[in-house]
This record gives structure tokens, C-alpha cells and sequence, in this order.
């Protein structure tokens, strides 16, 4: 397994991803790998209940769109975290090594094939 390849697509990821989550919301501060979406300043003229109900339908459909990206993101620092330590591409529930052919299309991955469909109940 080539793991320094895999690195490059996990960093490239962790580019766009905050990149992405920058132009809509911010690093959370006061804790790590969390990020707040910023309200959008509304031009005067409107009525005020509209601008109110303009500025909480923007904020959550903005909210919806952060809570992936945060996650995916937190799962690629996981990743890199693991190849720092020695401990990446073991699944997390068997402790077995994760295939090759998983870590490539999902560098990201935190399980083998086998349980995969537990990894999205992970806790990060």
C-alpha cells in the first residue's frame, strides 16, 4: 500500500473541504474540528420579519450543508492523525488491516469492507 499517495489525496481533501466550510462558516474557537456557519448580512429595505425569516431559512439551509463537510473533514484529520501514529488503515472494529482497494477509493476509511456499515456509528 502506498501510503505517502494516499496522504497527498487525504491532504488535497483536507484542502477543499476547508475551503469549502470557509466560505460559509468559520473555525469553532473554543473546540477543535467544529466550525459555525456565518450569518449573512441582508441588505436594508425589507420589511424586518422578512429579513428575520430570510436570515434563519439561509442559516439552516447553510447549516445542512456544514454538518457533512465538518464531519468528512474531521474523518480525514482522523486519517492523518493515524498515519502519523502507525495506527492507519486498521479497521476500528476488528482491529484487521483495512484492503487496499478500500483505502484507495476511501482514503478516509476507518473500517474494513466487512464493517463498513457500522463505520458511519463511529464516534470521532
Amino acid at each position: 500500500m502506498d501510503t505517502e499517495a494516499l496522504k497527498q489525496k487525504l491532504e488535497a481533501e483536507k484542502a477543499k473541504l476547508t475551503a469549502e466550510l470557509s466560505s460559509f462558516a468559520t473555525p469553532d474557537k473554543n473546540e477543535p474540528g467544529d466550525w459555525d456557519v456565518k450569518r449573512e448580512e441582508n441588505p436594508g429595505g425589507s420589511d424586518v420579519s422578512d429579513e428575520v425569516a430570510n436570515e434563519l431559512e439561509g442559516l439552516v439551509e447553510r447549516k445542512a450543508t456544514e454538518l457533512p463537510l465538518e464531519k468528512q473533514l474531521q474523518k480525514v484529520n482522523l486519517a492523518l492523525e493515524k498515519m502519523t501514529t502507525g495506527k492507519y488503515g486498521i479497521c476500528e472494529i476488528s482491529g484487521e488491516p483495512i484492503e487496499a482497494d478500500r483505502l484507495e477509493a476511501n482514503p478516509s476509511a476507518r473500517t474494513c469492507k466487512h464493517h463498513m456499515e457500522e463505520e458511519d456509528g463511529l464516534p470521532l
